[in-house]
């Protein structure tokens, strides 16, 4: 069943997005106790770098 199939893959790519979205978020969460607040700026910059970057690789731009 198409229908059936176009449902399982759609809920497990929500759980799986949802997934994701969490682990960021606790380890963000413990990052920011650990470390002192200087050191998560430049951690905060150099996500904002690697997300960029990771954007461009899955765009396609990359293989070019």
């Amino acid at each position: 069943n198409k229908t059936g199939s176009v449902k399982f893959g759609i809920l497990r790519n929500s759980l799986q997005q949802f997934g994701q979205l969490g682990i960021t978020f606790v380890s963000t969460i413990i990052l920011a106790r650990l470390l002192t607040p200087e050191d998560y700026g430049i951690y905060g910059i150099l996500m904002i770098f690697i997300m960029r970057f990771r954007n461009v690789a899955d765009s396609g731009i990359a293989g070019i």
